[in-house]
């Protein structure tokens, strides 16, 4: 006797909710909200519903990639991600794994790596990339057929799925956060050559833009503080700024370190924020400000946008876009040397 086939009525009836519901679930409609597309999403791999096969039956093992050479400033960022996709994965019966990419990286080599260790078991294996990937990486994945998912990457015109992270709305609301606080003399210092830290750096000029308030050269210094090293050549600028703003977590932690060491108050002598709103946040002291999208919203978004990837015989170009938020802690203080009006 042959088994009944799954439906989107199945799905509805288990869940208690309309056969529409599921539907808009299953085909990522935004009216539809992300906790609600993460049950409909979990039920259908259940029953297994038959778009869900590709992932249960073809699909078990995935990799997690991060570039070295991003490893310092995103490490926490980056694993938080990865920790969510472990706890999705695993509820399913699959597995991933992390691997850190070298300068040198080759698809081709990984893909034989892989094959090898897997001994030929699984038919296909899925990737998720962490950070920027160069164009050619992705064309030589997808040329080789390997589902991959870009996180926290955009290459325009490119044929790929891609996780994008609205860096300059995000540096544009920091930005006007700090200002409403009353800061005008605001320092952000950021590496402007990554592509995401440019974008984050437009949205504070058009901060400061908007506010009337003329951006000056000490306003930026471009050098990451995730290498400890690079203080040797961070010199604090004269007026000493009532903000400073970083790029991640982790060059805002060894700021705070590094200045509480040498005597600074922080709020009171100059406010700290920074992006990624990572766990570095509430280990720091003070308590780090910072704005960024939760670990567990990327994490479903990049399960969700893998099963469309797997259920599909045609790779079309594919970007979702996420909204930071910020977090509100200990670091910044309102500025008594301006106000608002």
């Amino acid at each position: 006797m042959n088994k009944k086939k799954v439906t989107m009525e199945d799905i509805a009836n288990e869940l208690k909710i309309s056969k529409v519901s599921v539907y808009k679930a299953l085909n990522d409609k935004h009216d539809i909200s992300e906790e609600l597309k993460r049950k409909v999403f979990d039920c259908a791999v259940r029953l297994n519903y038959k778009y869900i096969d590709p992932l249960v039956k073809q699909c078990r093992n995935f990799y997690y990639i991060i570039p070295k050479r991003f490893m310092s400033s995103t490490e926490q960022f980056y694993f938080g991600i990865f920790k969510e996709l472990s706890k999705i994965l695993s509820d399913i019966g699959a597995t991933i794994e992390i691997h850190i990419a070298d300068q040198d990286f080759s698809p081709k080599d990984f893909n034989t790596n892989v094959r090898a260790y897997r001994h030929e078991k699984a038919k296909t294996y899925g990737v998720f990339w962490a950070g920027i990937i160069p164009a050619q990486t992705l064309e030589s994945f997808l040329d080789i057929d390997i589902p991959i998912i870009c996180i926290d990457n955009y290459i325009q015109n490119r044929t790929g799925s891609f996780i994008y992270i609205d860096d300059y709305h995000a540096g544009y609301e920091m930005t006007e956060f700090l200002i409403q606080q009353g800061h005008r003399n605001i320092c952000f210092v950021i590496e402007t050559a990554i592509s995401t830290n440019i974008d984050k750096f437009y949205g504070f000029q058009k901060a400061l833009y908007e506010y009337k308030i003329p951006f000056t050269p000490s306003m930026h210094i471009n050098l990451s503080l995730a290498n400890m090293q690079n203080f040797k050549y961070f010199n604090i600028p004269s007026p000493l700024p009532t903000a400073f703003l970083f790029d991640s977590d982790y060059s805002a932690q060894n700021f705070l370190i590094t200045m509480i060491s040498k005597g600074y108050d922080i709020p009171k002598d100059f406010s700290v924020a920074s992006f990624d709103n990572t766990s570095l946040c509430e280990e720091t002291i003070p308590r780090l400000t910072s704005i960024g999208v939760e670990p567990k919203e990327i994490a479903n978004a990049a399960y969700r946008m893998m099963l469309k990837r797997l259920s599909s015989t045609h790779i079309k170009p594919y970007m979702m876009i996420l909204y930071s938020s910020i977090t509100i802690r200990d670091s910044v203080g309102t500025c008594r040397e301006t106000s608002i009006e």
